[in-house]
C-alpha cells in the first residue's frame, strides 16, 4: 500500500489577450496545486543471497492500481474579466471515471477531480549491498 501527497504554488504572469489584436498585457497570478493518492498492489519476483553482503532482487511482474485527488486554484486579476470563458474552458475538461467540480469566483478558478482512477505494471532488478 502506497499514500502519496505533493503540493505547489507560485507565482507566474500570463498575456491576457481579452481584447487581441489590438492590446495583449502581461497580467500576475499565483497558483496553486495539490495531488494526493492511494493505491496498492502485488509483486512477483525471486531473490538471491550471493553472499552474506551482496544480494539481487529481481521483481519479474507487478502490479498496482488506486486513486487520486487533485485540487487547482489560481488567483489572477483577469479571471473576473473573462470569468464565464475560463468557466467553459473548466467545464470542458472531461476526466472518464472521476468527478469533478469547478469553480469562478471573482478573481479566483478552482478545479478539484477526485476518484481519479489510475493503474500500472512494474518489472525491477536490484543489486543489495550490507554495509
Amino acid at each position: 500500500m502506497r499514500y502519496s501527497s505533493y503540493t505547489a504554488s507560485g507565482s507566474f504572469t500570463y498575456k491576457d489577450s481579452t481584447y487581441y489584436p489590438a492590446f495583449v498585457q502581461d497580467k500576475p497570478a499565483s497558483g496553486s496545486f495539490t495531488y494526493t493518492g492511494i493505491g496498492g498492489g502485488l509483486m512477483l519476483g525471486y531473490q538471491w543471497g550471493i553472499s552474506n553482503k551482496v544480494s539481487i532482487d529481481w521483481w519479474i511482474l507487478g502490479i498496482h492500481g488506486g486513486t487520486s485527488a487533485v485540487h487547482m486554484r489560481v488567483d489572477a486579476a483577469g479571471i473576473g474579466e473573462s470569468s464565464e470563458d475560463v468557466r467553459k474552458q473548466l467545464d470542458d475538461i472531461d476526466i472518464p471515471g472521476a468527478t469533478k467540480t469547478s469553480s469562478v469566483s471573482g478573481n479566483t478558478a478552482k478545479l478539484d477531480i477526485t476518484g481519479l482512477p489510475f493503474f500500472g505494471v512494474r518489472t525491477g532488478f536490484c543489486i543489495g549491498i550490507a554495509f
